[in-house]
């Protein structure tokens, strides 16, 4: 960790949980160039093009972003779930398992640039260069600008009294297909998840301070060093996502139906609560989760 904390103040600031600026990693380690392309810097006709597409998702399917109710526990007796016919049966994610696993995510860093066509940067850190598949990937399917927040990053503070600063990082979808009258459906989304623990939130509430500026961030990978321990952005993969894309809230804060940030709360959390007495939904959920990993054992 760097023990100036003032360096986070200077011109880079390259940080997650093991590193704290750019200055601390040595000037070889990423440049302007290297972080966005001349030819793609944030400007009128790039906030244009990311805010106005007439592209469909999927013309089939109509997706939500909400739940009327989300229920934990055992299926209900008058849903027959092995009768469901294959037109009631969806799946929807952008993780791919396979890549993700042989990609070793081990947390996020952030790039925050103090000249205005520089919008800021967050980056996922993985420990192999097989994560540039996964960039690649994205950008056949989605294209280098996500107007639709196909992309959805969740960032879950409070999670642990005993840990106060970490934070989980959830990366996946947020759609569910609405059900149009059917009684029932079948729906499997999948996401990953990651404990960031961190000793204060000084590096991402510095992107998400720097985000109020910009309608816009640049979503990029780097690679661990084994020689450094030390992350290098990959060259030629980045997204340029909308800040709405980011869903940023304290465990406590999560609504009851909140599916895809409910998927981010894990069986050892143990949330930061403003009091005791309130009924918190994160509270019930941690309950509902528990009860069923103990029936599965």
């Amino acid at each position: 960790m760097v023990k100036n904390e003032n360096a986070l103040g200077r011109a880079y600031a390259f940080s997650n949980n093991l590193f704290h600026s750019a200055e601390a990693l040595g000037s070889d380690l990423f440049s302007f160039s290297r972080v966005y392309d001349e030819e793609k810097r944030y400007d009128a006709d790039l906030k244009r093009t990311l805010f106005h597409s007439s592209k469909d998702s999927d013309e089939n399917v109509t997706w939500d972003n909400e739940l009327n109710e989300l229920h934990y526990g055992d299926i209900p007796e008058h849903l027959d779930f092995g009768n469901v016919p294959q037109d009631n049966i969806y799946i929807d994610s952008i993780i791919n398992l396979d890549l993700w696993s042989k990609a070793g995510w081990k947390g996020n860093a952030y790039i925050c640039i103090p000249e205005p066509q520089y919008p800021p940067v967050l980056a996922f850190v993985y420990t192999t260069d097989i994560c540039k598949k996964i960039f690649d990937e994205w950008i056949n399917d989605i294209g280098v600008n996500d107007v639709e927040d196909r992309i959805k990053i969740g960032i879950i503070k409070g999670i642990r009294k005993d840990k106060p600063f970490w934070y989980r990082v959830i990366v996946g979808s947020d759609r569910v297909p609405k059900s149009d009258n059917k009684e029932c459906i079948l729906f499997q989304s999948v996401n990953r998840l990651h404990t960031m623990e961190a000793e204060s939130h000084k590096n991402v509430d510095m992107f998400l301070n720097e985000l109020k500026r910009y309608p816009v961030f640049q979503l990029m990978c780097a690679v661990v060093k084994p020689e450094s321990n030390m992350p290098d952005l990959v060259d030629g993969v980045a997204i340029m996502k909308r800040r709405s894309s980011i869903i940023v809230c304290e465990a406590h804060e999560i609504a009851k139906n909140d599916l895809f940030l409910m998927n981010a709360i894990t069986l050892d959390d143990d949330p930061i609560l403003p009091d005791e007495i309130n009924e918190y939904p994160v509270k019930k959920i941690l309950e509902e989760k528990r009860k069923m990993a103990k029936k599965r054992k």
